[in-house]
């Protein structure tokens, strides 16, 4: 039974409970607000006849029944507002709006490891809705939508403004694959039954054009600008070890940096829903070894943050770099650190078997092939030149 935790309201006792969400499996948080602990774990055993019956997918009880049916408004709307119960109130939804708001509403405030959503996928899962609003309206029924439908409003989605949206075909590609997966849901929920998204093939989402050669003679020149040991660890880490930055840099520990067996333990957020649980080994390389060391402070801790001014500070970190790069004479190059790492990659596979440096850097191989790989300059040229030789 899920046990009532207290916590202060205006100095009086109040009850919550945690447990995950039957409908999406993600954690959520039921507030009872001010009650007796009777009462509490009375809700506590309530909450524990659903789950079960959610898990055995069998019908409440009639007792169970009988003890919603006389609850208050207030405890009924909190069993509501967590998946417990269904809105006895509620039509289910017909149009796209309201299913969409439904199912954002439900994905909110998970991890990737129970289904839901992290935070940086609500925001890019909710511009791909403001742009399925937009392309059919708020009041468009949700069964109405058709294979055509989908097919002009991916279109549409291409068209230059303001007859459009004015997107790149990757990007359109990558909204009209979440609008897929949003269908999908709709299907199994039987709203639907068909998803209008399903058949329509669209182009990939990789951008050759982006990649560009970030050599490691630019990188030096970057850092002779850099004066923040933090800054300098983190270009080393994502040109030569293709962590990626914010999130992998952000929860290295000094644990993670094993330098007697040479290691780099590293916890990808992206990943964790994978079966390794986003958690990856890296060599430590020896050029990163001078950039770990004028971070270390003499009595850090061995649970104590690697990068510290620079956690989750994606932002003003990728505007500290873009000005770094200016004043170091380079060009700044698309797609900032993304770029880095296809740069570790490529240098590590002309020296390791791709199959280990995608273990290394926590992708597939087929990934690495669409999405990594940078051509250099001096592939372009034919062999026994002077490009193809390295004298640039």
């Amino acid at each position: 039974m899920p046990n009532p935790e207290n916590y202060l309201v205006r100095g009086k006792t109040a009850y919550k409970f945690r447990f995950k969400r039957p409908d999406t499996g993600v954690r959520t948080t039921m507030r009872l607000g001010v009650v007796s602990k009777s009462f509490a774990e009375e809700v506590g055993r309530r909450i524990d006849g659903i789950l079960e019956c959610a898990k055995y997918n069998s019908e409440l009880s009639p007792g169970l029944v009988d003890w919603i049916s006389q609850s208050s408004d207030i405890v009924y709307r909190a069993f509501v507002r967590t998946g417990l119960l269904a809105d006895a109130g509620s039509s289910t939804p017909e149009t796209l709006k309201q299913f969409l708001d439904q199912y954002c509403t439900a994905k909110e405030g998970g991890s990737g490891r129970t289904g839901g959503w992290k935070p940086q996928t609500v925001k890019n899962r909710k511009q791909t809705v403001d742009d399925l609003i937009l392309g059919f309206g708020d009041n468009r029924r949700l069964g109405d939508i058709n294979a055509g439908d989908a097919e002009d409003w991916f279109h549409w989605m291409q068209k230059p403004k303001p007859s459009g949206r004015g997107l790149s075909a990757p990007t359109a590609s990558k909204k009209f694959k979440d609008a897929r997966q949003f269908f999908r849901y709709a299907v199994k929920k039987k709203l639907i039954t068909d998803n209008p998204f399903e058949e329509m093939k669209v182009p990939p989402q990789d951008n050759p054009d982006r990649l560009v050669e970030v050599t490691r003679g630019a990188i030096e020149q970057l850092l002779t600008q850099i004066t923040d040991p933090e800054l300098r660890l983190i270009v080393v880490l994502a040109r030569f070890a293709g962590l990626r930055v914010p999130s992998e840099i952000s929860t290295l520990r000094w644990r993670d940096v094993d330098v007697e067996n040479k290691t780099l333990h590293i916890f990808a957020p992206k990943t964790e829903h994978h079966s390794r649980g986003g958690r990856r080994i890296c060599p430590l390389f020896p050029e990163l070894l001078p950039y770990f060391e004028a971070v270390r402070p003499a009595d850090a801790s061995a649970d104590a943050y690697v990068i510290k001014t620079y956690r989750g500070a994606a932002k003003n970190l990728r505007t500290t770099l873009d000005r770094k790069i200016e004043a170091a004479g380079l060009i700044r190059w698309p797609k900032l650190f993304q770029n880095l790492r296809a740069n570790a990659l490529t240098d590590l596979a002309e020296s390791h078997p791709i199959h280990t440096v995608c273990r290394w850097l926590g992708n597939t191989v087929e990934v690495a092939m669409r999405h990594y790989l940078v051509i250099k300059q001096r592939e372009y040229a034919g062999p026994g030149s002077e490009i193809s030789r390295g004298q640039h």
